[in-house]
């Protein structure tokens, strides 16, 4: 049995973030015993990512962690549990001259010392949304990227750095009973899952775009459902509820959260500009649909689908006020079939790479 420690480092009120975090841990419990340092976050986020008979609550277990500077007792207990390499959240990478991401690589380095690999497993980093980011080449052993825009722009740091890796998300589809939903024509499908982070646009277009689409979906006799998954998205969603209700557009006020999952089952499609609100959608059987612009948080959306679901996850991607006639016409013209192989194949490659690495390292 081999011991894996776990910095989460992320946002503890975002349900994509503890699903790619959960997904992750729970993975190399298959293996051995996972050290989870979840200091600081919430109950319930933590209760989530540690509730697995092989996961460990450091803090809860043994009264230290990482983020509280406790070096010399993580050096000893990398010693002594032989800790076979650490990671941390996936997500954005830790890079730049920060007082935060200089601590994370001391972490890094100290598990180093004890003779653990370092590596970065479902990370993102390109040119575009990271820039600023330095590459630390001694310190992490591999990247391993959910895109190959991100593969690429590490490797040009220093080639042979990175690989790539679908995004954890997928990963879903090997923890949950597989959706027949896929199986079932969209047009016969009649609900619609619809959830946006505000977008800064001074010009209130981004908000009347917003409205048509629902309006839409609901003149065309689709029950639809307003939510938010991540707790600084509730003001917009109401705001766009509050614009748009009527008795086929309904507005779920409570945060979904990693419980809440099955309320994606039997949905049409899920139409967002949040990355995961679309994984997740699509790995319960809803056709995700990713609304994209040229802004950093949204653009790493359409490098992710392409990278994983190929011409298809290129297909999903629509920029901000395309016209609403051609975004039905997408959601009904994707073949299910198509999609739920390529999303299988996902979370297959996603287990096979955290395996060869357990196993035969980078």
């Amino acid at each position: 049995m081999k011991s894996f420690y776990f910095l989460c480092i992320t946002q503890p009120t975002n349900l994509g973030d503890l699903v790619i975090n959960k997904m992750l841990v729970d993975e190399l419990c298959l293996y051995g015993k996972v050290y989870v340092d979840a200091y600081n976050t919430p109950e319930r986020f933590r209760n989530v990512l540690t509730d697995n008979n092989s996961a460990i609550d450091l803090f809860k277990e043994n009264g230290f962690s990482a983020k509280r500077f406790n070096l010399l007792r993580l050096y000893l207990l990398a010693k002594r549990e032989k800790i076979h390499f650490f990671v941390s959240s996936p997500g954005p990478i830790e890079g730049g001259n920060t007082l935060y991401s200089i601590a994370v690589s001391i972490i890094r380095y100290v598990f180093k010392l004890a003779g653990a690999k370092n590596y970065c497993i479902g990370g993102c980093c390109s040119s575009m949304i990271s820039s600023h980011k330095i590459i630390r080449k001694g310190i992490v052993d591999h990247y391993f990227m959910r895109s190959y825009a991100s593969v690429n722009y590490i490797n040009s740091k220093k080639n042979g750095l990175a690989s790539y890796i679908p995004d954890l998300a997928y990963l879903l589809r090997m923890y949950i009973t597989p959706s027949l939903s896929y199986r079932v024509k969209s047009s016969s499908k009649n609900r619609v899952l619809i959830n946006f982070r505000e977008f800064n646009d001074t010009t209130g277009r981004f908000f009347l775009w917003c409205q048509d689409i629902i309006n839409a979906f609901s003149v065309a006799g689709h029950k639809v459902i307003l939510y938010y998954q991540v707790e600084s998205d509730f003001a917009f969603m109401n705001k766009l509820y509050q614009s748009t209700k009527s008795d086929s557009v309904e507005f779920r006020e409570d945060i979904v959260w990693y419980g809440d999952l099955a309320i994606y089952e039997d949905a049409m499609c899920v139409i967002s500009n949040r990355l995961h609100s679309i994984l997740i959608g699509a790995g319960y059987g809803a056709i995700p649909l990713a609304c994209v612009s040229e802004h950093k948080l949204t653009s790493k959306i359409q490098d992710v689908l392409e990278s994983s679901l190929g011409e298809i996850g290129l297909s999903l991607s629509v920029p901000y006020f395309t016209s609403v006639d051609k975004i039905i016409a997408k959601v009904v013209g994707v073949d299910g079939l198509v999609l739920e192989s390529k999303i299988n194949d996902s979370a297959k490659l996603c287990r096979e790479v955290i395996k060869n690495l357990v196993f035969n390292g980078d």
